[in-house]
C-alpha cells in the first residue's frame, strides 16, 4: 500500500512539472505581443534587409597614383567585372560606410617600377571587413598581381621584356571573371542574422517575465504547495522558454528560405546548433533578469537597457569594424558578438568545427546567466 501511494505521489509530481512547462507554452502563445515579438518584428527587419538587396554588380572605385600602362590594365580589368565609380581617396571611408561601393582599390606612385624591381608590394584595399561582398574582387586582384610578379621575375628586372609578356598575358590566359552573385546574397542573408538575433533577444526576454506575472498575481506561491522544488520549478519555465526560441528560429530560417531565398552556404547545419546555442544564453539572461527584478516594470526597463546596447555592440545593425577601437574591445563581453562572428564562420565553412570556439563562449554565457539566476532565487526557499 505504501509502495503504492509512493508511486502515485511521483507520478503526480512528474504531472505537474509537465503540467508547468505546457502550461507556458500555452500562455506564450495565446498571447499576441508574443507572436509579434517572436516571429512578426525581426521579419519586418528581414524582409526590408533581404528585399532591397542589390544584386547587381560590385561597385567598386580604383584610385590610380601611378598611372602606368600596369596600373591602367588593372583598372581596366576590374572595370570590366564592376560597377566603376570615380571618388577621391579621401572619400573612400564615407563611401564604404554609406554603402556606395563595395570595395577601393588604391595603386600608389611607383607600384610598377617595384613590380620591375622584384620587390615585394602591394596594393591597398579597402572593404567593409565584416561582409564579404568583395571575396572576389579580391581573389580575382591577387591572383593578377602574384602572376605578375612571375613575369617580372623571369624578364630580371627589364622593363620592355617585362611590357611584352605581359602582352602575350593579357592576350591569352587571364581572361577570368568572377561571379559575385552567390556572394552578394549570403552577404544579405548574414546581414539579415542581426536581426534574428534581436528578435530571440526580445522575444526570451520578455516572455521570462511571466515568472514575475506568477508572483504578483500568487499562482508562483500556490505551486510551491505541491510538492516541487524551486529549482524544478524554474528549470520547467526556462525549458518552455527554450523550446519556443528553438521554434522561432526554426520559423524564421524557413521563411528566409522558402520566400526570400536565403542563402545561408554549405553549413547551414552549423548555424542552426550556433542559433540554438545563443538561444540558450537569450533565455537564461531572461531567467537572470526575471529573478533580480521586484516587478514586471522593473524587468521591462533592464529588459530595455539590456537589449539594444547589446545588439549594437554585437553586430546586430551594423559592422562591428566601423566602430571605434574601445567599442569593439567591450563587444567581445556580450554573447551577440560572438554568435555573429560564429555565423560568419559557418557561412563560409564545411563543418561545425570551426566555430567550436564560439559555441562554447555561447555556452559559458549560458552556464553564468542560469547560475546567477538560481542563486538570486535561492533566497525564495528561505
Amino acid at each position: 500500500m505504501n509502495c503504492f501511494l509512493c508511486c502515485n505521489i511521483s507520478f503526480r509530481e512528474e504531472e505537474l512539472q509537465l503540467s508547468i512547462f505546457i502550461n507556458n507554452i500555452k500562455r506564450i502563445i495565446r498571447d499576441k505581443g508574443n507572436i509579434i515579438n517572436m516571429i512578426l518584428t525581426p521579419l519586418i527587419f528581414i524582409m526590408f534587409i533581404m528585399g532591397n538587396g542589390n544584386i547587381n554588380k560590385l561597385n567598386a572605385a580604383v584610385i590610380d597614383k601611378d598611372n602606368t600602362s600596369l596600373s591602367k590594365m588593372i583598372v581596366n580589368m576590374i572595370n570590366s567585372n564592376v560597377n566603376l565609380k570615380d571618388i577621391k581617396e579621401e572619400e573612400i571611408n564615407e563611401k564604404l560606410l554609406n554603402e556606395q561601393i563595395d570595395y577601393a582599390l588604391v595603386i600608389d606612385k611607383g607600384f610598377t617600377e617595384k613590380i620591375i624591381k622584384g620587390e615585394d608590394v602591394k596594393l591597398r584595399g579597402y572593404k567593409i571587413k565584416e561582409t564579404n561582398i568583395s571575396v572576389p574582387i579580391n581573389i580575382y586582384i591577387n591572383s593578377f598581381v602574384s602572376s605578375i610578379k612571375n613575369i617580372a621575375k623571369s624578364c630580371g628586372g627589364d622593363s620592355k621584356k617585362f611590357y611584352k609578356a605581359l602582352e602575350y598575358y593579357e592576350d591569352g590566359s587571364f581572361k577570368a571573371e568572377f561571379k559575385p552573385l552567390g556572394n552578394r546574397k549570403r552577404v544579405l542573408t548574414y546581414s539579415s542574422l542581426g536581426f534574428v538575433v534581436m528578435g530571440m533577444l526580445i522575444f526570451s526576454l520578455t516572455s521570462s517575465n511571466l515568472s514575475l506575472e506568477d508572483k504578483r498575481n500568487k499562482t508562483f506561491y500556490r505551486v510551491f504547495s505541491a510538492p516541487i522544488s524551486t529549482k524544478s520549478y524554474m528549470f520547467q519555465n526556462t525549458l518552455s522558454y527554450y523550446v519556443l526560441s528553438i521554434f522561432q528560429t526554426i520559423i524564421l530560417f524557413l521563411f528566409m528560405i522558402k520566400v526570400l531565398g536565403a542563402d545561408f552556404g554549405p553549413n547551414i547545419k552549423s548555424i542552426f546548433i550556433l542559433f540554438s546555442a545563443f538561444s540558450l544564453v537569450a533565455v537564461t539572461l531572461g531567467f537572470l533578469i526575471s529573478s533580480i527584478s521586484k516587478d514586471g516594470r522593473q524587468a521591462g526597463a533592464i529588459t530595455s537597457l539590456v537589449i539594444t546596447p547589446m545588439c549594437m555592440l554585437g553586430g546586430c545593425f551594423w559592422p562591428r569594424e566601423i566602430m571605434p577601437k574601445f567599442l569593439i574591445e567591450i563587444s567581445n563581453f556580450v554573447p551577440t558578438t560572438w554568435v555573429l562572428k560564429g555565423a560568419k564562420k559557418a557561412f563560409f565553412s564545411t563543418g561545425i568545427w570551426d566555430i567550436k570556439y564560439e559555441l562554447l563562449i555561447l555556452l559559458l554565457f549560458s552556464a553564468v546567466f542560469f547560475l546567477l539566476g538560481i542563486i538570486r532565487k535561492a533566497d525564495i526557499d528561505k
